[in-house]
């Protein structure tokens, strides 16, 4: 089964993520942020040193039954050698010429026999006869590794470049879409489907929030107008504050969700409509909001860049108190009469350790006085939520300046409520500042920066 890339215009994600290929000898190959065939960008090199090479993908899940495994990746070496690729124990392929600095695909079908939950996947300079091996200091590069099945066209997390959909897709184009995302956002692997290209969503553990991708150019036909719904496990679907339907000429948005839950897997659906407001096509994006234990993040509504992340210090007594009360019975006795109960107060304490972070969250409070509050904790003290901040007080307990102690610690009384309405502020990969130190006229805009989704992104290499 070939596998092909239905995008036209490749959108390799920044830096790479090519951790799932392990290299033996161990240590040898290591993730570069080249740029290799139809110009995606990540790959595993390995630097020969007069031994032969194997890189392997292990333990890819399958999950099938008496059916074909079909691999493919692209191969590059330095020096012509020769290449055979192997699934767990069957037999190898064919010896695969490798031509000096060419890319070539090495294909290899096998069939499981019973029932698998994963195979493992090898890739080796070999003859066919005897082992070959790699000069030292030349080079062996991998790339755009693909394990599927009949069942399972292409499997989590072992794809390294966005675009890619088996031939089998449905009548509308859709296929299952797995890629890697990489370290200009610090993120997760992400999972995406329906029409290939159009959403990413990928974690930005900085901002505690999700950034979104929607690429206008992948939609099918023209989109005008866009809706981007987030769902969570337990928790009602809802849209995403600034997208719940927005005018988007050309069917693109960058912008960053805040508000999602942390620690849990997040589906996004963004909805694409034409000018008359008829849906066009829809796509999804699962990611996983991973914080850390002794995260505390402080959020304000509708505006990813205020959120702070502060030590949590104390949190006190968690009261509410019960609507109604008890009455005396005459002869004795006393009746309970309850009209439910009032909603949770609490106060916290949390410290800044710089007067950056000082005034970062005073501006914070001057700003919005109803917040998000997350713990990255197991067990968190205080619930995640939105609560209302009744007042707040800072307190040096060192009582010196900032130069000398510059911790500062603040107290929050709290009141539990909903989430706030208001409109969003779109966070994007860069600034307008940014920007125009790279750009002194627009003429170099638009030769530094192949379509305006990459300026948005502050992309000059065309990648997304």
């Amino acid at each position: 089964m070939a596998l092909v890339n239905h995008v036209t215009v490749p959108r390799p994600r920044p830096e790479v993520g090519l951790g799932e290929w392990v290299t033996v000898p161990a240590g040898a190959g290591v993730a570069v942020a080249d740029r290799g065939p139809d110009d995606v960008r990540g790959m595993m090199r390995v630097l020969g040193a007069d031994e032969a090479v194997t890189a392997a993908l292990n333990l890819v899940p399958i999950g099938v039954t008496d059916e074909t495994v079909y691999v493919t990746a692209q191969v590059r070496s330095s020096v012509a050698l020769s290449l055979v690729a192997q699934v767990s124990g069957g037999d190898s392929s064919d010896p695969v010429a490798l031509p000096a600095d060419e890319w070539v695909e090495v294909s290899l079908d096998h069939f499981v026999t019973g029932s698998a939950s994963d195979v493992t996947v090898y890739l080796a300079t070999h003859d066919g006869t005897d082992p070959v091996e790699l000069p030292d200091g030349e080079t062996l590069e991998f790339t755009m590794g693909y394990v599927s099945t009949d069942e399972a066209p292409l499997i989590s997390g072992f794809h390294y470049f966005d675009g890619g959909t088996p031939d089998d897709l449905d009548e509308n184009g859709r296929g299952w879409v797995h890629e890697w995302t990489g370290g200009q956002w610090d993120s997760t692997s992400t999972r995406r489907y329906g029409f290939a290209g159009v959403l990413t969503a990928t974690w930005n553990p900085d901002l505690a929030g999700v950034h979104l991708i929607v690429d206008g150019g992948m939609w099918p036909s023209e989109v005008a107008q866009l809706r981007i719904e987030r769902s969570t496990a337990g928790d009602p679907t809802v849209p995403v504050r600034g997208v719940e339907k927005i005018w988007a000429p050309g069917g693109g948005y960058v912008g960053t969700d805040h508000e999602m839950p942390i620690n849990t897997l997040v589906e996004y659906t963004v909805y694409g409509y034409d000018k008359r407001g008829d849906l066009v096509d829809e796509a999804n994006a699962v990611v996983k909001t991973t914080a850390q234990e002794c995260d505390f993040f402080i959020k304000a509504p509708g505006n990813a860049d205020l959120t702070q992340n502060l030590t949590l210090r104390q949190v006190d007594a968690m009261e509410s108190t019960t609507r109604g009360g008890a009455y005396q019975i005459a002869g004795g006795g006393a009746l309970g009469q309850s009209a439910g109960s009032d909603t949770r107060k609490v106060s916290i304490t949390v410290r800044t350790h710089s007067p950056g972070e000082a005034k970062a969250l005073e501006g914070l409070l001057s700003a919005a006085r109803t917040l998000l509050m997350q713990h990255g904790a197991t067990s968190p003290e205080i619930p995640d939520g939105w609560w209302w901040v009744a007042s707040w007080s800072r307190t040096n307990v060192a009582q010196k300046d900032f130069s000398i102690w510059p911790k500062r610690d603040y107290s929050f009384d709290l009141t539990a409520t909903e989430v706030p309405a208001g409109v969003g502020v779109r966070t994007t990969g860069t600034t307008w500042g940014a920007l125009m130190a790279k750009c002194e006229t627009w003429q170099d805009v638009l030769d530094t920066y192949p379509t305006w989704l990459d300026v948005v992104l502050g992309d000059e290499g065309g990648t997304a």
